[in-house]
């Protein structure tokens, strides 16, 4: 079996959007540099941000959904 090694600039795009959709305090802003430095284009890294966010809001909504669900169960009659 053979181990292929993922490229560094891979690695931290997958890092930015993970933050980013985890809601992570540090929003992976410690790899923009890094991208930067690796040759990797803002329309590139932008399109990863943008992905990342739309992941977080969905996860989001629908825990908010499930809350209220929750909230209106528990005061039927």
């Amino acid at each position: 079996m053979t181990h292929s090694v993922l490229h560094p600039s891979i690695v931290a795009l997958a890092s930015l959007a993970s933050s980013i959709a985890a809601n992570h305090p540090s929003q992976g802003l410690c790899q923009l540099d890094k991208l930067k430095g690796y040759g990797v284009s803002e329309e590139q890294i932008d399109l990863v941000v943008e992905v990342a966010r739309h992941i977080r809001d969905e996860a989001v909504q629908k825990l908010d959904d499930k809350f209220d669900e929750a909230f209106k169960a528990c005061f039927a009659p």
